[in-house]
């Protein structure tokens, strides 16, 4: 298991910081009066390499996913190798777990990503991470890039429905860091350890049973094209 410090945001009284956090790590913090537990539920480091086929969780939880043979392995990576996508259907699929599941009081979704090429109007945008569908029973999330190149978070829950879009492209052949992150006082996206939207508004908890999806919305539609690496979740608890 490669322990390698990996940014996540840390949702305190709706603003958004980022801190290191290794693998499977537990951060025990205060805001306000209360105390609050930060736990990684899941780790995919995506070093994997042909003819490997899963996509290993390192927290500990088994939130392995089946890797497409479309998929691009042992790609440079941000730390090491990533996962490349050609928008030719390759995408990883993770079977549902209540712990991919985003709840009160906060949970947090980070990755890594570079493209040169945004989003055409036949693709639309490019799902990097999603859970469920607009019209999947108990509520959906995911991290995506628009036609713009900019990163767009979207969380509906138990409260409603949050959309969170950015300010600056994500495609230009460097590496970005895509956080999107949800407390009990709000919600945010943060690029490259700067936060890009903010909102009071929270979706309430997420519970489907529809599969993690990397890299697509599914084998045909919202492809990406480029690179991503160290998909990181955690969630935070009282």
């Amino acid at each position: 298991m490669r322990l390698s410090a990996v940014l996540v945001p840390i949702v305190v009284a709706g603003v958004v910081g980022t801190s290191g956090l290794a693998t499977g790590a537990t951060r025990t913090g205060t805001a306000g009066p209360a105390t609050t537990t930060t736990t990684t539920v899941a780790q995919w480091s995506m070093t994997e390499s042909a003819p490997q086929t899963t996509m290993v969780d390192s927290s500990g939880n088994g939130n392995n996913g089946a890797i497409s043979p479309e998929v691009r392995l042992a790609q440079p990576g941000f730390s090491g190798y990533g996962y490349g996508f050609a928008g030719d259907g390759g995408r990883v699929t993770v079977p549902s777990s209540p712990s991919l599941s985003p709840g009160a009081p906060g949970s947090s979704v980070s990755l890594y990503f570079r493209s040169t090429v945004r989003p055409s109007s036949s693709v639309g945008d490019y799902d990097l991470i999603r859970k469920g569908l607009s019209s999947t029973s108990g509520g959906d999330w995911k991290i995506e890039v628009l036609r713009n190149g900019h990163a767009s978070c979207h969380f509906r829950g138990t409260a409603g429905s949050v959309n969170l879009d950015g300010s600056t492209s994500v495609v230009n052949g460097a590496w970005h860091n895509i956080q999107c992150g949800t407390s009990s006082t709000g919600t945010a996206l943060v690029v490259d350890g700067r936060r890009q939207a903010k909102t009071a508004s929270i979706p309430g908890t997420v519970s489907n049973s529809a599969s993690l999806m990397v890299g697509a919305k599914n084998a045909t539609e919202d492809l990406t094209t480029g690179t991503l690496d160290e998909i990181v979740i955690t969630k935070t608890s009282p």
